[in-house]
Formats: C-alpha cells, structure tokens, sequence
C-alpha cells in the first residue's frame, strides 16, 4: 500500500522529489520486480544465436513475438564471429556486450532507423519506413532492449534526443525544440517570420517534400496541402504545421513503436516522473564530469593488485593527469560507456576491476573485457611507460582483439 502511495504522488506530483529521489524509487521498483519474478534464480534458458555482422536482423528474428515477461528473463546469447565460429564466453557479462553491440549496431548510419542531429544525438530515421521492412516491429523490438538494459542496470553510449525522449513520455514537442532536430530548418522558419516581402514570391505551399534514395516522397500539412500558396495571413498557421509535423507527426508512428515495445519491459509509469533530459540520463549515464576519486573507491583488484600496488598508484596517477575526454575514453574502453554511473560508480555493475595481464617484458598493450567492466592491465615499470601504452590502447581501441 506505501509503495503504491508513492507511486501516486510521483505520478501526479513527479518533481516534488529531486532527481536523486525519482531514480532511487525506479531502481527499488525494478529490484521489487525481479524479486517477485525471481530472476535471480532463475535458470538460463537456451540461447539466442547472433552472427556479429547481422546481429540487429537476428535479433529481430530470435525476439520477435516474445512477451515483455520473457524478456526480462535472463537472456543468453552465443555469438557467431565473421569466421563462423562460435565464440567462448557465458552468463551476465555476455547479456551486457551483446546488449552494447546490437544497440550500437541499430543505431548506426548503416542501419537507417536512426539519424543522428548535429550534436550527435539518435532520433527515428524519416526514412526507415520507406527503406525498411517491418520498420515498425524493428522499432519494437529495439524499444525493449533499451528497456531490457535499464531493466538490467546497464548504461548504453547511444544518447537520445530530448524531443524523442519527449514523445516516449507522452508529451507534444514545440517550435522551440526545433533547433535541435533541424538548424537549418528552423533559421528558415524564423527568416519567414522577419521577411517583408510579398510571401507569395516565395512559392510556399502547405506540404513537406523528403527525398530518400532519389524517390521523392510528399506529405500534405493540410488536406490537399501541396496545392494551396501560404499567403502572409497563413504564415503563422503554416509556420506551426512545419514544426509540429517535424518534431511530432513524422516521429509518432515509429515512437509508439518503440514505446510499445519497451513498456512491455518498463512499464511507461515508471518512467513518467522523470523530464527527456533526465530520462537521457537514466539510460546513458550521467553528463557531469568523472569523479576519479569515486572511481577509485569502488574498483576492485585482481591477480596480484591491490589499492597500494605500485602500479595501481600509477594507474590513477594517470588518470588523475588525463582531461575530461581522456578519461571518458579509458572508462569506454573498460566499460563500453563514456559516462559515469548515476549517483556514483557504486552502481556500476559488475564493479570495474584491474586485473593483472602478463608483463610480456612491458610490451604489451592494456586490454579490456567491456562485458565485465574489466580492464586487464601488465605491470609496466614506470609511469610514462603505462600512461604510453594505456592512451595507445584506448585510441585504437584494442579491446579484446589487439594486444
């Protein structure tokens, strides 16, 4: 009864509570619900094969049709590299690399479901409906795993944008928002608003014309749209359709999509409380810088290191030295995100830990296991010699592959 109380008030009266607060509560409801479930004891079930180079289709074909109850389960994967083979690895950390990878690999260019604005953020592609069959359940598909990753606490480095976020969250996205999605739409609009010309000499019509794959495709702003001359009198009725299609029409059939799909997950009420910036947030990470020391506090030590170690006094020093972009790029190497943990690396999971590599007489490069939040580093001699090898390593992304 208390916790449904709660749930009440930050329903009806979200803000009333700081960030802080809202995030505890979702993160205590998804625990409730895996208790309930009993995820944790329950068994594995049989895998869901994945080819690397195909990973979104087979996905699609693997999930599709599978309740949102299902899905919270734990979810196994075997992963089939470009050779064929079968690749070594179970358990939670391999749920965690393929979650990172096949969400990567949806929102990338080549996929055409999301298109990124100039600040690098995703938003659904205008274009996949054109481009992609089922466009519609490959949305819902994608929505619950964003939601199968916030559901298993793992932060994703694929940044949505607000006026997305906004429509997943019921709410109608203005004029203002505009900006974002389209610069240069938005400073055509505003020089309609200033211009003191006739505005018949600029052939407006209330209609959107996109080109996708050299086929033109036109949306009418009002019926029969494409064949009726915005006049002055109209300019601020035509101005509104522009903006409101744009950031609203054209993105609700692919939003309802994936909200369908990640409410099966997470139900929508649990993400309510929370504005679209915030709930960028929830599922990427915190945007303040990386707080070392907390960093520090909550690692773990393997095979042979400790806090004191030489070397692992070495190792913070180094990061200690390196600027924000630097460090946000060790953490992505050790941990697939940029971004560090909301309210504190104590609720990254697993831990991240160092763990000693073999020393190859200081040849050897740092590694990394982003599926356990692992970074595998040798016992170099010196400090310059670690902060070479370390910062080489991150740059070219080693990994697991180049050492």
């Amino acid at each position: 009864l208390e916790a449904q109380r709660a749930m009440a008030l930050l329903r009806h009266l979200p803000f009333a509570l700081p960030f802080e607060g809202r995030l505890a509560a979702l993160r205590s409801w998804i625990a409730a619900d895996r208790a309930a479930l009993g995820i944790e004891r329950t068994l594995w079930p049989p895998p869901i094969v994945v080819h690397r180079p195909t990973i979104v289709r087979d996905s699609f074909e693997a999930l599709r049709g599978q309740s949102g109850a299902a899905l919270k389960l734990p979810l196994r994967v075997q992963f089939v590299n470009d050779q064929g083979l079968e690749e070594a690895g179970v358990g939670e950390g391999v749920m965690k690399e393929y979650l990172v990878e096949v969400l990567r690999a949806a929102c990338a260019p080549e996929a055409r479901l999301f298109k990124a604005t100039d600040e690098g953020q995703l938003y659904p592609h205008p274009a996949a409906r054109h481009v992609l069959a089922e466009s519609d359940a490959l949305f819902e598909c994608i929505g619950a795993l964003f939601a199968k990753a916030l559901y298993e606490g793992i932060l994703l480095d694929v940044p949505l944008a607000p006026f997305f976020l906004a429509k997943l969250l019921g709410r109608t996205n203005t004029l203002n928002e505009l900006p974002l999605l389209d610069p240069e739409l938005a400073r055509n609009l505003h020089f309609l608003k200033t211009y003191d010309g006739p505005l018949e000499d600029l052939a407006l019509v209330y209609a959107l014309t996109d080109v996708v794959d050299g086929r033109e495709y036109t949306t009418d702003l009002k019926p029969n749209g494409r064949h009726l001359a915005v006049s002055a009198a109209g300019l601020t009725e035509y101005l509104y359709l522009v903006a409101n299609f744009r950031l609203n029409a054209q993105l609700r059939r692919p939003s309802a999509s994936f909200l369908r799909g990640f409410t099966a997950v997470v139900p929508a009420a649990w993400i309510s409380m929370f504005s679209p910036r915030e709930l960028g947030m929830v599922l990427s990470g915190s945007d303040a810088p990386i707080d070392v020391a907390d960093w520090r506090a909550h690692a773990r030590y393997a095979s042979g290191y400790d806090d004191s170690h030489p070397v692992i006094e070495a190792f913070w020093r180094v990061i200690e030295s390196m600027d924000g972009k630097q460090r946000a790029a060790t953490l992505r190497f050790a941990t697939s995100s940029a971004r560090p943990p909301l309210l504190g690396f104590q609720w990254l999971h697993p831990p991240f830990c160092i763990q000693m590599a073999t020393a190859d007489g200081g040849a050897r490069l740092p590694t990394s296991a982003t599926c356990m939040n692992l970074l595998k580093l040798p016992p170099y001699p010196d400090e310059e010699t670690m902060r070479a090898k370390l910062m080489y390593a991150v740059n070219a992304g080693c990994g697991f592959e180049l050492s």
